[in-house]
């Protein structure tokens, strides 16, 4: 039982090496969550050489302080939706090197403590310097998601009681 990351230090014959690392834990009776890390090929396709590749910017946030956000992975795949990039997220932004053209950034695996983000970003390469954001919110904890149901009961309590004395009159 405890905490453990998983790294890799040698890659598959025709990968490139891994960069992220795989947090994950061993409970008492020795289980644990699936544990996934992914490669990307060696051999992506280029587009034609009188194409230039344009600086991006790739940033991952916190909703509310708006705070680079590690721990998340993320994916950008071409309009054709073939994956381009993939990543984990760290406390700085990723930048990448694109050529022009329509891009989609998703996020496949949420920071610990936050709700994976569904959103599906668009994105158009045009030129250097371009900024791609995307946020998470927390996860409420157990606490505040028992707050809000003891608010949302006394609120429904007091509409009910209040239609019954308008009934009643």
């Amino acid at each position: 039982p405890g905490n453990y990351t998983l790294t890799e230090t040698i890659a598959p014959e025709g990968y490139r090496l891994s960069s992220e690392t795989v947090k994950f834990t061993v409970k008492g009776d020795g289980t644990t969550t699936k544990v996934v890390m992914y490669n990307s090929k060696k051999d992506i396709p280029k587009p034609s050489s009188d194409k230039s590749k344009f600086k991006v910017e790739i940033s991952k946030q916190d909703i509310t302080t708006k705070e680079e956000l590690p721990g998340a992975t993320l994916i950008i795949k071409d309009a054709s939706g073939n994956e381009v990039d993939r990543w984990v997220s760290t406390n700085i932004p990723h930048y990448i090197e694109l050529f022009e053209g329509e891009y989609t950034l998703t996020e496949i695996q949420a920071p610990e403590g936050y709700d994976l983000s569904y959103e599906v970003v668009k994105f158009t390469v045009a030129g250097d310097n371009e900024k791609v954001v995307m946020y998470n919110s927390k996860t409420p904890n157990t606490a505040d998601k028992n707050i809000l149901f003891m608010i949302s009961f006394m609120s429904l309590t007091a509409v009910g009681v209040g239609y019954s004395i308008f009934k009643m009159r």
